[in-house]
């Protein structure tokens, strides 16, 4: 029996209580604003939407237009992004905001008006058309819900995200602060409560957004871990490398239609003990990555 139908066998075999989809769980989407959530879309212009403390600084622009951010997938080395990691690209002068503001123009303090008026006018992106006129942006615009082409309409935060352009291994990471990112990123967003260090996420804040959001289930930060660890594992690496499209040089996409339906382990039907050992694994899995990152 070839080996991807061997594998897809035993996990039938599988009680049906220790494996669900993972789309049961969880909404894979390509960056977590508002905007690519509901339009599976990347949010364009990113020389206008991704910011240095510098930029922040010289528009003068307030914290309440900003959200600390990944913007580059170079930036998550390891199997986590922690607070104290942004905190280190902030200071090395790194673009680590992104643009956020959900209100009219016409309401905004005049630094961010300015800030806007300047993607209208001068900001360029490669091809040479202004920020504000790039196909996504414009599409945007155009969107009721959303206030302007500058509009990401917020974002939903997620402790579990993915490197969306992975190559040759799998890199689920976790991330222990709300952050937003941008499409280069595959963010699991959770239909299931998760109470995650010293916050909570609770999906019933976002059903207007979120579909089949279940109150009944709620993850706590060792499950969270035990589920980072069986996703890196050489078994979800398979079925993603069976189902997944590729680049040009035969590396791999992650497709979110390809990881709504991906078994996943149920950490809520097997023993607490096996819990335990797969997130101590998935923390030794990070220990040695950090070693051989900073060697």
């Amino acid at each position: 029996m070839p080996a991807g139908k061997f594998i897809m066998s035993a996990l039938k075999k599988m009680s049906s209580e220790k494996i669900i989809r993972l789309g049961e769980w969880f909404v894979p989407t390509v960056g977590n604003t508002i905007w690519s959530i509901t339009t599976k879309h990347g949010i364009g212009a990113s020389k206008f939407f991704t910011l240095s403390e510098e930029v922040v600084r010289d528009w003068g622009l307030p914290q309440d237009c900003l959200a600390k951010a990944i913007t580059s997938a170079r930036f998550v080395e390891t199997f986590t992004f922690m607070r104290g990691d942004w905190e280190r690209l902030r200071s090395e002068g790194r673009r680590v905001y992104m643009f956020m503001c959900h209100k009219p123009k016409s309401q905004l303090p005049k630094a961010v008006q300015d800030y806007i008026n300047w993607g209208e006018a001068e900001c360029r992106v490669r091809s040479g058309v202004a920020c504000s006129e790039t196909t996504v942006c414009k599409k945007r615009a155009e969107t009721r819900e959303l206030h302007g082409w500058y509009d990401l309409g917020g974002f939903i935060p997620t402790p579990i995200m993915a490197i969306r352009y992975p190559k040759y291994h799998p890199q689920f990471f976790l991330v222990d602060t709300p952050l937003a990112t941008y499409h280069g990123i595959i963010t699991l967003i959770p239909k299931v409560r998760i109470r995650f260090y010293n916050w909570v996420f609770d999906p019933s804040e976002y059903e207007g957004i979120i579909s089949e959001v279940n109150n009944n289930v709620e993850l706590d930060e060792v499950e969270v871990r035990a589920l980072l660890a069986y996703l890196n594992s050489s078994l979800v690496w398979y079925l993603l490398e069976q189902n997944s499209r590729r680049t040009g040089d035969g590396a791999l996409v992650l497709d979110i239609n390809t990881l709504k339906g991906l078994p996943l382990l149920n950490v809520k039907a097997i023993n607490e003990g096996r819990v335990e050992e797969l997130a101590r694994l998935f923390d030794e899995l990070e220990e040695k990555a950090r070693r051989l990152a900073s060697s």
